[in-house]
């Protein structure tokens, strides 16, 4: 039985394999452009599906951003929640809009907890106004 479940993962990964990019470290998130932020945790089928929505649907839409992803109990997870910009993240997955600017200064230009829509995050990214610093 837990070779199956343990096949069955391996199996879920190739399968999802568009994926976005995991950053390890706080500087690997880069300065002064607009990024979506997905803090996510392993074997959360919300998290993959938010994962494979915004890679299929959003991604492509907004070349310009930067879309990166920030696994549960990592140390880059950890760093982010204790610089207070995120609150307690209760909710996987949880999706950030945001901007670092040359001083690590972390601007949340919109939140969202939990599954989103495409169109919901779209609608946001679409928003002059929001995505200007």
């Amino acid at each position: 039985m837990k070779k199956t479940i343990f096949i069955l993962m391996i199996l879920t990964q190739v399968i999802f394999a568009d994926s976005l990019k995991v950053i390890d470290k706080f500087s690997d998130i880069p300065q002064n452009k607009n990024i979506v932020l997905i803090f996510s945790m392993e074997f959360c089928p919300y998290c993959v599906r938010q994962e494979k929505s915004i890679v299929k649907k959003v991604q492509p839409k907004f070349q310009e951003i930067e879309f990166l992803k920030v696994m549960r109990g990592t140390k880059v997870f950890k760093e982010l929640i204790q610089t207070g910009n995120f609150g307690e993240v209760e909710y996987f997955p949880t999706t950030y809009i945001l901007k670092i600017n040359k001083d690590n200064k972390i601007d949340v230009k919109y939140p969202f907890a939990g599954f989103q829509r495409s169109s919901s995050i779209i609608d946001i990214l679409s928003n002059k106004e929001m995505m200007e610093d």
